[in-house]
């Protein structure tokens, strides 16, 4: 099959509009591809309180757990779905978004 593209949470907005959110605390509301547990996940990730956020070892942990299909520790502990995505594919995208992540903290967009 073709491989997945990553997916941008906010979907097409222009990162400048991301940013003016993201900056005031406003996160995006829940996208209709994205279940419970995996927005869930997200939430957690982008606390707006430092001290609350979770940590990166934990995300990778999480993202790895899900991807060896393993719902055990999954973060709401919700069985995670192959409907959007084959799970062999998941490697390649954590790749693809590490790679993204990368990219736009270097963007001076984001500076």
């Amino acid at each position: 099959g073709k491989v997945p593209q990553p997916y941008m949470p906010w979907g097409r907005q222009q990162n400048s509009v991301v940013k003016h959110y993201v900056v005031r605390g406003i996160l995006s509301a829940q996208p209709t591809t994205c279940e419970v547990y995996q927005w869930d996940l997200v939430r957690k990730m982008c606390g707006f309180d430092l001290e609350k956020r979770i940590k990166i070892s934990i995300v990778v942990d999480e993202l790895t757990r899900l991807a060896n299909n393993s719902d055990k520790y999954a973060v709401s502990m919700y069985s995670p779905p192959a409907k959007f995505v084959d799970l062999e594919y998941i490697p390649q995208l954590i790749s693809a978004d590490r790679n993204l992540l990368s990219r736009l903290r270097n963007a001076s967009e984001w500076k």
